[in-house]
């Protein structure tokens, strides 16, 4: 292997990588569906929510449309943040038509809640302690091109 850049590892892989590391509150309320990963950051449920009210997703106005055609009722935050701990846990028994709907969002804005029904999978490493005593957890995933 050549170095390029110092103190970076590099490889001539054509996979994706990415290690993500955080507190274990953090990392556990992440598994919980709590957050969603996105552009190098977390994002709690409740704004991932105004995203997809946000018109500029142009999402709010098809996901009315999809509600008016399926007899449903739009979902508010609530409903919309139990919809992505159901994605995030893989809770099947209550996997439903706004579960897929959801899903696909997330999955064509790039948005990653922990267990992202079709995703990479993530591999999660053990909890570690760093020198000055801080908690943390290391996770990531890797997919080939």
């Amino acid at each position: 292997m050549k170095t390029i850049r110092t103190n970076v590892f590099e490889t001539n892989s054509s996979a994706t990588h990415a290690i993500c590391i955080t507190d274990p509150e953090t990392y556990e309320a992440y598994k919980a569906g709590k957050y969603v990963y996105s552009g190098g950051k977390l994002i709690s449920a409740e704004e991932l929510f105004e995203k997809f009210r946000d018109d500029s997703y142009s999402t709010w106005s098809d996901y009315l449309q999809w509600c008016e055609e399926h007899n449903r009722q739009p979902m508010d935050v609530a409903a919309f943040s139990e919809v992505i701990r159901i994605i995030a846990t893989d809770d099947w028994d209550k996997k439903s038509e706004e579960t897929d709907y959801v899903s696909d969002w997330l999955r064509d804005e790039s948005f990653q809640p922990f267990n992202r029904l079709g995703f990479d999978e993530y591999e999660t490493f053990e909890k570690r302690t760093t020198i000055k005593g801080t908690e943390v957890v290391a996770f990531g995933y890797y997919g080939g091109c």
